[in-house]
């Protein structure tokens, strides 16, 4: 049990009149519990409440786990397949008093099996959304979680240059793809925080598609969207590179890219807010005539999640503080030309922005 991490969560809940918080298997459950757990058919919630430790709802066959991490500090609900959860679920609300409370949900990853077992067992408690209260206290992140992640950005780098050598004309995106995976697990990646992106060619201009059987060609732009990670915790990098020469309006906007990302790191400053951070890169690009081009925000989040507050981006006037971690990554996309996007993994520091990414930002030829 992450036991400082609850007694934060605590202090919050009281703060916004919340009396129980649930918390789904994913990323909030193992950062606060300790828990890796997945979803699946069967429902698992873990409740949270100002008197105890921990209480949670889950199937039978995950108690020898679960006790294995808590020992006697969580009071356990367990169901059995051959009952279903119902019966259970009846029972954790009435000992809990759960109808008419207030109950804090993660409203982006509740699902109805869940939400329609609490309103079956408690109609009137008020179900609220608790993802800002919690994201308040992720968003920063402590010396141990930010080594995770530079281990993370170095496995991810290992993976990246081991494969960029099989890079050449008549080899696949599919392949390349392949191979970020391979490399990624061999160089000592935990969970992949996503399936590698390699586009090429005119393909290159579509920011977040998958790769296909598309051959690499000559003169191609080839753009690597990847991503390890260590202990859970993820790095996401972005390179673009060349195959042999380039046409001339590629090469001018790869260095506008280039220019757009180091202008974030170099114009950092104290109370500097998620938009104004987004318009220093966009202002780049915008006086460089490509503003159009440039269709996404400039990053996010970045940690247990791939994409995760805070969101960097226009309308954010969230306060950029010591400890966050997010990604810096402008882009320029042509229609039926190709597209360049340079992005790296940053931590904000006293001093400004670290890079927890180190791969080389030049364009490089292949």
């Amino acid at each position: 049990m992450k036991s400082r991490r609850i007694s934060r969560l605590k202090a919050s809940m009281t703060s916004k009149g919340i009396d129980f918080l649930i918390l789904i298997p994913g990323a909030n459950l193992y950062y606060f519990s300790g828990l890796k757990m997945h979803l699946s058919e069967r429902p698992t919630m873990f409740f949270v409440s100002q008197q105890a430790e921990g209480i949670i709802f889950l199937p039978k066959l995950d108690v020898p786990y679960v006790s294995s991490i808590f020992g006697g500090k969580c009071v356990l609900f367990p169901w059995a397949d051959d009952e279903g959860p119902e019966k259970t679920l009846r029972s954790l609300s009435e000992e809990l008093e759960l109808d008419g409370k207030r109950v804090g949900v993660e409203f982006r990853r509740m699902r109805v099996i869940e939400s329609d077992l609490l309103n079956r067992y408690a109609p009137n408690a008020v179900l609220s959304d608790a993802e800002g209260l919690i994201s308040e206290i992720r968003m920063y992140k402590d010396d141990e979680e930010i080594a995770c992640m530079r281990k993370a950005a170095e496995i991810t780098e290992k993976a990246l240059q081991a494969t960029v050598e099989m890079i050449r004309p008549g080899v696949s995106e599919y392949e390349v793809s392949r191979q970020l995976i391979i490399q990624g697990f061999l160089n000592g990646s935990g969970e992949l925080p996503k399936y590698p992106l390699v586009t090429s060619g005119p393909r290159s201009a579509l920011p977040h598609p998958k790769p296909s059987r598309h051959t690499i060609n000559k003169g191609d732009l080839v753009m690597i969207d990847t991503g390890a990670s260590y202990e859970g915790y993820a790095c996401d990098l972005t390179r673009t590179f060349a195959v042999g020469t380039i046409a001339d309006e590629l090469r001018v906007i790869y260095e506008i890219v280039l220019n757009a990302n180091r202008a974030v790191t170099n114009s950092f400053r104290p109370n500097i807010s998620a938009e104004e951070l987004d318009r220093v890169a966009r202002d780049v690009i915008e006086a460089a005539g490509y503003g159009q081009f440039f269709i996404h925000r400039l990053g996010h989040g970045l940690g247990l999640e791939g994409h995760e507050p805070p969101y960097i981006g226009q309308g954010n006037k969230l306060v950029l503080r010591n400890g966050m971690t997010f990604t810096d990554e402008p882009g320029i996309y042509l229609p039926d030309k190709g597209g360049v996007r340079i992005e790296d993994d940053v931590v904000v520091t006293e001093t400004g922005l670290e890079h927890l990414t180190n791969y080389p930002r030049e364009l490089t030829i292949l």
